[in-house]
């Protein structure tokens, strides 16, 4: 599995992260996305580093609110996977490692970002987008706002976390690998354990494959067009 991240290292408090892609017409759409966000109403972004409940149960409600809560894969899908991120935002609020951000629009989120800040990175593994606001691209904003504040705050790099993925790759083209290893004895058992990996491994890689498929059929833009949200 390839891991995106984006180092952030060699910038100062002035300077815009988004200088450091080298697709001038990304860098284009997500500026003239911005204005014409805050062109239409009041866009507020906001760091919140406290287990609320009532903000983690706004994050949730904006996660499930699209596609994932309808093919059940949302945090609030499950009552384990919830009280499973339920604990880790306290314990990282305890040890001073959460970070939610959200892109509010009128009060409203529009994006958010379940985050943690650890030794000077930022990593992100769970995002929500309200979709009736895909066309503004708010996950792209709202990265751009968070590589904004780790910046400021001395936090040299972004991680996406999580495999590759078409958005994430907009961002930057640095992957870290990541390698799982299987050992089988030489016996029937094993060889019948092997087989059976292989035959998961092939059904998760077809899953992937058609999920994928999904993604770009409902983003609906041919590539150089429109700008990909985050989705996945």
């Amino acid at each position: 599995m390839y891991s995106p991240y984006l180092l952030l290292t060699g910038l100062n408090e002035t300077q815009n992260p988004l200088d450091l892609q080298s697709n001038a017409n990304f860098r284009s759409i997500v500026r003239r996305r911005e204005r014409q966000l805050k062109a239409q109403g009041n866009v507020a972004f906001r760091r919140v580093t406290k287990a609320d409940p009532q903000m983690l149960q706004r994050f949730y409600a904006l996660e499930g609110s699209g596609w994932k809560g309808k093919e059940g894969t949302a945090i609030a899908c499950s009552e384990q996977t919830r009280q499973f991120y339920d604990e880790i935002a306290l314990n990282a609020e305890r040890f001073g490692y959460l970070s939610l951000f959200f892109l509010e629009f009128d009060g409203r989120p529009i994006a958010a970002q379940f985050g943690l800040t650890h030794a000077g990175r930022y990593f992100m593994p769970k995002l929500g987008i309200d979709e009736n606001y895909r066309k503004c691209g708010p996950g792209h904003l709202l990265t751009h706002e968070i590589m904004r504040n780790c910046v400021e705050n001395g936090i040299h790099e972004y991680d996406f976390t999580g495999p590759w993925a078409e958005y994430k790759a907009k961002w930057t083209s640095t992957n870290r690998s990541h390698f799982t290893l299987w050992i089988f004895r030489r016996s029937l058992r094993g060889t019948l354990l092997h087989i059976l990996f292989k035959m998961e491994a092939n059904a998760r890689k077809a899953a992937r494959r058609l999920l994928r498929a999904r993604q770009k059929q409902r983003n609906g833009a041919s590539p150089g067009q429109e700008l990909p949200d985050l989705t996945s």
